[in-house]
């Protein structure tokens, strides 16, 4: 399309990805492609020496700022967990065995991607800040009655079995009904 900027003629150029292309490798080439045009036409046609290209709007500088805002966020609030977890517990063995379960489950997530061949984006970083929040909270429930057994008296063996035994069904269901309402999500595809 022909418009003005600043009073200058110009061009400008639209361009869309497909649905399945990363838009921020896309991004990423086309600016690479932009400036290689910019020079070249610089050198070889006369009159052009003053041409320089603008981008208006860059998605992939967008979702890169999204990602690196969900990544923070994300840290955050695991420091924030594993604070209420100390303060909760009040025990620095069992603040670290839990906050220990949160790389392991963000390692088996990882490697379940790599093996889909998925990648990460924003909803798939949201989705493992949920998920560190959820196994968070569960891991508070299974804990704490497991701690209570074991004030009660019961061998650390005996704690850990009852104390699963009794809050393991209630915590499954109530994972499962997240799951639930996430999975159709596991079958969307590119068309």
């Amino acid at each position: 399309r022909m418009s003005r900027v600043n009073g200058h003629r110009s061009r400008v150029i639209v361009v869309n990805k497909e649905s399945s292309a990363n838009a921020v490798v896309v991004c990423q080439r086309i600016e690479a492609g932009l400036k290689e045009i910019e020079d070249l036409l610089r050198r070889t046609v006369p009159g052009l020496g003053k041409l320089s290209s603008h981008t208006w709007m860059n998605q992939g500088e967008m979702i890169r700022y999204s990602i690196d805002s969900v990544k923070e966020t994300g840290l955050w609030g695991a420091l924030f967990a594993v604070l209420v977890l100390y303060l909760f517990f009040r025990s620095v063995g069992m603040t670290v065995l839990v906050t220990l379960s949160i790389p392991f489950s963000f390692l088996i997530t990882i490697v379940w991607m790599f093996f889909r061949g998925q990648s990460f984006n924003i909803l798939s970083l949201m989705g493992l800040t949920l998920g560190v929040g959820m196994l968070v909270d569960n891991s508070i429930v299974v804990v704490e009655n497991i701690i209570r057994h074991r004030f009660g008296g019961h061998s650390p063996r005996a704690a850990a079995i009852r104390g699963v035994k009794e809050v393991g069904l209630a915590v499954s269901l109530a994972t499962l009904t997240t799951v639930i309402v996430f999975l159709p999500g596991m079958f969307i595809g590119d068309p």
